[in-house]
């Protein structure tokens, strides 16, 4: 089962043993035992008994509430942390290191630049009328690429990172309709159709990478590409970069196969809003494409916790 999505309003969250008792208005309860569920994911406004947190909590369930109407952060309550607290230190260190914070922020950087070239190099082949667009992209991310591997800056590889998604997203705009209104990225709010979905897949997949960071015993919020921040989750946002393109072409292909579109959204004080009939589209689209860029996730937490620890052992 994995993950369970709560969008109804009205439901109420219960604990009976070992299980998850839902209780949606108007239908049956339904108990899903808890061994079977990794992620919640809660979309509607939801009550929880008190009594179920400390049993998602013990057995390392991660929730995600996703942001109400007027609200702009998610809330995320992570299950058990790895107990090994020298793995934190290690993290601690390594970010204070600029040979070793540039070494891991240039790992994320690749990928999300070849992820995002290879997007728009499958997108050459489906959309030739876009052929002169996408292919100016795809050039212009290359540079971007050579860059990115040979600066010895952290300060420059940003700064490379930032035009190439402003190259990416110049061509990866031709790929919808004008009538959707996507010119360029933008959110807290999204302003149309497009940026909407796409803030919710990234917002999914932060907290993916959320969750696979403390199971590895690492901190969320220290991060190598992306700097602290206040109630910034930096880590997990360096770890997110490596499945943007994946999200993005999810989003594409909803739109351009019609299974998205315009009038399944509202305009609300400049902010638009996925109605019910696309949240329940693009979970299962998401939930279909998730299972690969977790277990990315697990790698590279599991990689950086090892660098980590070795980080902490070799020095007194």
């Amino acid at each position: 089962m994995g993950t369970i999505v709560i969008d109804q309003r009205g439901t109420k969250l219960a604990y009976a043993t070992g299980a998850m008792i839902v209780r949606v208005p108007d239908q049956p309860p339904r108990s899903i035992p808890l061994r079977l569920l990794d992620r919640l994911v809660i979309a509607g406004s939801t009550q929880i008994d008190s009594n179920l947190l400390p049993h998602l909590a013990e057995h390392d369930i991660g929730v995600l509430a996703l942001p109400a109407r007027g609200h702009r952060r998610s809330a995320f309550l992570y299950g058990q942390s790895h107990g090994d607290a020298a793995r934190r230190l290690g993290q601690y260190r390594m970010t204070l290191a600029d040979d070793e914070a540039l070494y891991w922020a240039r790992r994320f950087v690749m990928a999300r630049l070849m992820g995002s070239r290879r997007l728009l190099r499958r997108a050459r082949n489906t959309r030739p009328d876009q052929r002169r667009a996408l292919h100016r992209g795809f050039n212009q991310l290359l540079g971007a690429l050579n860059s990115a591997r040979t600066t010895t800056s952290l300060e420059s590889l940003r700064g490379f990172e930032g035009a190439g998604a402003a190259a990416y997203f110049a061509a990866y705009k031709a790929l919808f309709a004008p009538t959707l209104g996507f010119n360029q990225r933008n959110r807290r709010p999204p302003r149309d159709p497009v940026n909407a979905a796409l803030s919710l897949g990234y917002t999914l997949a932060h907290g993916d990478a959320v969750q696979a960071l403390t199971r590895a015993g690492l901190d969320p919020m220290l991060g190598f590409l992306h700097e602290p921040v206040h109630n910034r989750e930096s880590l997990a946002c360096d770890l997110v970069e490596t499945a943007r393109p994946r999200i993005e072409q999810v989003v594409w292909r909803l739109f351009a196969e019609k299974r998205l579109s315009s009038d399944q959204f509202s305009i609300d004080d400049g902010a638009a809003r996925m109605q019910k009939s696309a949240r329940q589209t693009f979970f299962a689209a998401y939930e279909r494409h998730a299972t690969l860029h977790r277990r990315w996730f697990r790698r590279y937490a599991r990689v950086l916790a090892a660098a980590c620890r070795n980080r902490f052992d070799s020095e007194p």
